[in-house]
């Protein structure tokens, strides 16, 4: 009964619009996603210097250091988000590949934690590298999630 009950909430969730084009879940998703990316970028690119002509008046150093903090939280905020949002339909067995992409959510984990732990070390390099694998890790993973929410729409029409 539990399971029919979250079948019909996906359901609901996931109904196509008015339009008949992607589901309402799928949009939201991918706005979500966009969302992040934005943010990401935004912060990375305040983090390395990348922004410094943009702050005028005042010490540059301090509001990259300002901008860079705030950011880090709205990343952090929004990765999270995403995150849980990704790994929700992974705790179920409904799916496609859902096996494969347990194994990308925790290849993805350990790469973050790996990187979090280089840059406390100070092996500035090696953080570089993780950090960027898992990027690269996670954008799969989101990827593989929302191919398979419009799999799973098509396979229920």
């Amino acid at each position: 009964a539990a399971w029919k009950g979250r079948q019909l909430a996906e359901r609901a969730t996931c109904a196509a619009g008015a339009t008949g084009a992607l589901p309402v879940c799928v949009d939201t998703a991918a706005a979500c996603v966009g969302a992040l990316a934005v943010v990401s970028t935004s912060f990375h690119s305040v983090q390395t210097g990348c922004c410094d002509c943009c702050f005028r008046g005042g010490d540059v150093r301090t509001e990259r250091l300002k901008w860079t903090r705030r950011l880090a939280a709205c990343d952090v905020v929004c990765a999270c988000t995403v995150g849980a949002a990704t790994a929700r339909p992974l705790l179920g067995t409904e799916g496609v590949h859902v096996t494969e992409r347990r194994l990308g959510t925790a290849l993805a984990l350990a790469l973050f934690l790996s990187s979090v732990v280089c840059r406390r070390r100070r092996l500035y390099v090696t953080y570089v590298l993780l950090h960027g694998l898992w990027h690269i890790a996670s954008a799969s993973v989101l990827l593989a999630s929302l191919h398979n929410a419009v799999m799973m729409v098509a396979m229920k029409e």
